[in-house]
């Protein structure tokens, strides 16, 4: 597997994990990092290649226990 792609899986992974352990809906996740519905999914399932790097510091924060705002 290619760096890229641990990496999306990684960050995908991390995602849901956080989602689950808050026991939050996909559409909850989007709206704490304030992102579509559909952008949100894209992460989560490791479509998108690489979060904007606007939506990073919010994804981080939000990974990390933080407020993603």
């Amino acid at each position: 597997m290619a760096e890229t792609e641990q990496l999306q899986v990684s960050l995908a992974i991390r995602l849901r994990s956080r989602r689950y352990r808050l026991m939050l809906s996909q559409a909850d996740a989007a709206e704490a990092l304030g992102v579509s519905l559909r952008i949100y999914q894209a992460w989560e399932h490791g479509t998108v290649t690489e979060p904007h790097p606007r939506n990073r510091k919010s994804i981080d924060a939000w990974l990390n226990g933080g407020d993603p705002t």
